[in-house]
């Protein structure tokens, strides 16, 4: 029904994290600023890269709300939707965590063309 894109990263600050079930399906998303002291130790995180059944996607999009601390929408509230019908939500594990790299400030921009150069340097 649905499948997140994720990365186990060793500095996860900033990223939601990926909660699972005994059975390895995503059962929650948790955004960093949301999160309590034992989920921020979880290194999982969530890439923003997802895959929906296209019905059930836009079905969940107009049930979100801004219940949350920054009262923004979160597309990932959308699982919670699926979760609630209880709909299986998968995530696959990235080779290469980098390759998700978010850039949010100058800093993680100067990560990525690092890593980018990086790349270059090897393949040429």
């Amino acid at each position: 029904m649905a499948t997140i894109l994720t990365a186990r990263v060793d500095d996860p600050t900033g990223y939601g994290r990926i909660i699972r079930n005994e059975q390895g399906f995503v059962e929650k998303i948790v955004e960093h600023r949301d999160a309590n002291a034992e989920e921020l130790r979880i290194r999982e995180i969530n890439s923003g890269i997802y895959l929906f059944d296209k019905e059930r996607l836009f079905d969940g999009l107009s049930r979100l709300t801004t219940e949350n601390t920054q009262h923004e929408y979160y597309l990932t509230d959308v699982f919670g939707y699926f979760w609630m019908n209880r709909w299986p939500v998968s995530a696959l594990v990235a080779d290469h965590p980098e390759e998700i790299h978010g850039i949010n400030t100058v800093d993680q921009l100067e990560q990525a063309r690092g890593i980018l150069i990086s790349r270059v340097r090897q393949d040429g």
